[in-house]
Parts: C-alpha cells; structure tokens; sequence
C-alpha cells in the first residue's frame, strides 16, 4: 500500500467518489472528515464524461432509486465531473492533510492527466473496468500498482483482466504487442506472472450493488481469490452498515473500501449506501478492534494469560499424609489449584517412586 502504512493492518480507503457532488468545496470537506475518522486513504474518481459514457446511457437500477431527477448517465456524470485543476489541488490537499490520496480513471485521457500531474504510486480500478482491456493494458504498462475490484465478474475474466495486467508489465517498452486471450491466461498463470501479481496487485472483492443484500456478499470469496490467484484480496463494501466490513476483516482483507458522505439525504448515486462522518469513525475503530482480536495466529499463552496460569491450572497434591519412602500411588495423590512447579500430568510417572521427604495432607508435591 502507498506511504508507510503498517502492512499488518487492514488499509482502510475512504471512498468518495462522486459524493463532492461535483464541489470542490464538499471534496475538501469530506478529506478532513475522514482524516478525523482514521482511514488510511480517501478516494476520488477522475472522468471524462464524452469519453465514459455515450449521451442517451441510461441509469443503473441503483442510479433510479437514489436520484430524483430524471437524467441519464451522461447528464448524471456531467454534472459530478471535476476539472483537472480540482483534481490537481485535492491532491495536494490530500497531501496536506497526511492522507493517501487514490484514484479511479475511467478512461485514457483521465489516466494521462494522473501520469502526468499527480505523483502517486496506486491507482484503483473499479469493478466496471475489469473487461477494459485497453485501459487495464495501460494501467500496468505505465507501472502503477493496482487494487483492482471484481464486482460483477466471475473467475475467468478477473483471470483475463490479470493476464493483461502482467503483459502490461512485461511490456513497458516494447511497442510492437499482438496480445490475446489465450497469452493473457497463459501469463496469469506463469510463474513470472504470479510474481509479478503478488508483487503488483491487490483484488478485492465486491458486490456491485448499491445497496449490497446481506444474503449476495459472498465474503467468503476472499479466501477463494486468495488461494486461486496468491494474491493479496481486500473488500469493497457496498452493505449497509459495518457488518460485513468486519467479518471480511475478521478472515484477512488486506484493504477495506467504504463509500463515506456528508449526508446520506443528499442528491446523488451513491449517498444512500454511504456512511456519514460519524458512522465512519465509528466503522474504522470496529475495524481496528477486530485486527487487536485477531492477532498473529500463533497459538501460544498472551502475556495477560500468563498472569493466571498458576491460580487457574491443578498441581499435584498429596491426598493423605505421606512418609518418606512410601510409593505415590492413585490413593495418597489429588489433583488441585494452585499450580506450583508439578503438573497432573506427571501423575504416571510417579506412580510407583518412593518419596524422598514427608508431606502433610494438602501438602503440595515439589521437589
């Protein structure tokens, strides 16, 4: 992850999209609160509208349900798109601020302004580019390091999306490429191209819903891209709530996104499914508990543990008075607390000896 984030901890990226509303102003506003929250990066996404969509696309199912207004898509980013220079000083404010900033592009003259103006070593590709082919091409060949979502695709194409990724960065400088489908499968699963992905590439997965049903997640996907690819797999989360943000932590997301808002009343795509500043800060401490709680995975006692073995674990006991030279035996030793320096499981092994000192009943047997 960029900067110097703490690789144990889950990266946690403010997503705000197109929750500025097309305002500079609200952009800036929305940095400062989820810098107050914890989150490690925010995220804007950078678009030209001729160039995203054709002018009659019409809504998304989730777009119609979260805008009053009867617009198509291209009305609808038209509207959210910022300029150049905006883009350029929320970075700098960003920067500022000792926030990460990263970046969605949706099309080549967008990721050309990036390359050219915004130093910055990641860029995110959202869910709806994993078949772009061209611009995934381009991503790579330009050396970015990539979290890539996978909302809506199933196995083959994240393989084929990732067999471009590798041949972008096998090609940097090469500019006579006749790539196709068959080298990209053959690249993603190479031993220089899984390399390369570990190195290069974050998956993570999502639903792209908006809202996400509980019963549509899925999160045990993570585990899968995780074992098919050898990647590292974060989660985009488009839930309600911090639920599933949690659990996806809770099995080893590397990277958890959430949509963060001023206001989920306001008019937009995406201000429904988001959380407002306070329900963010409260979601990134959640997270962090959960990453306390589920430590190395090395099984071995914590040092507050340590401090109750000995009132909670059994010593051995003599049950009756026992002489010098009597044997101990299933009659004359008890298990009972505290532990001392002789555990019950050294009972066999003194069945039979001759005790060298006397003890007392409730004596304990140490040596």
């Amino acid at each position: 992850m960029p900067t110097t984030h703490n690789p144990l901890n889950t990266y946690i990226i403010a997503e705000i999209g197109v929750n500025h509303n097309g305002s500079e102003k609200m952009a800036k506003k929305l940095i400062d609160k989820a810098k107050l929250a914890g989150a490690d990066a925010i995220k804007i996404q950078i678009f030209k509208s001729e160039a995203l969509v054709s002018n009659n696309t019409i809504l998304a199912p989730y777009q119609r349900r979260n805008l009053k207004k009867k617009l198509n898509q291209y009305d609808m980013l038209k509207k959210l798109e910022l300029s150049n220079q905006i883009n350029k000083r929320l970075f700098n404010y960003s920067k500022k601020k000792k926030i990460d900033f990263l970046t969605s592009v949706f099309d080549e003259e967008s990721l050309e302004f990036v390359y050219q103006n915004l130093n910055t070593k990641t860029l995110k590709i959202g869910s709806g580019e994993i078949t772009n082919g061209p611009l995934l091409f381009k991503h790579a060949r330009l050396g970015y390091d990539i979290i890539l979502s996978t909302g809506n695709s199933t196995i083959r194409e994240i393989e084929q999306a990732l067999g471009v990724l590798v041949y972008g960065y096998m090609h940097k400088k090469n500019n006579l490429i006749i790539p196709s489908r068959k080298i990209f499968k053959k690249l993603a699963c190479s031993k220089e191209g899984r390399r390369i992905l570990k190195k290069k590439v974050t998956l993570l997965h999502c639903v792209s819903d908006y809202p996400a049903k509980f019963e549509d997640l899925n999160i045990n996907c993570i585990n899968s891209l995780k074992d098919i690819f050898g990647v590292k797999v974060g989660y985009s989360d488009h839930s309600l709530g911090f639920e599933a943000a949690v659990v996806a932590t809770s099995i080893g997301a590397s990277v958890i996104e959430k949509h963060i808002t001023l206001d989920k009343n306001l008019q937009g795509p995406d201000h429904k499914c988001s959380m407002d500043p306070v329900e963010f800060k409260n979601f990134v401490q959640y997270i962090r508990k959960v990453e306390k709680m589920m430590g190395t995975g090395k099984k071995k006692p914590s040092f507050n543990e340590m401090k109750n073995i000995k009132h909670v674990r059994k010593n051995l006991y003599a049950k009756i008075e026992i002489k010098k030279g009597d044997e101990f035996n299933i009659n004359n030793l008890v298990s009972k607390r505290p532990y001392i320096n002789n555990s019950p499981m050294m009972f066999w092994e003194l069945l039979g000896k001759k005790s060298k000192r006397n003890f007392k009943k409730n004596d304990p047997i140490i040596f």
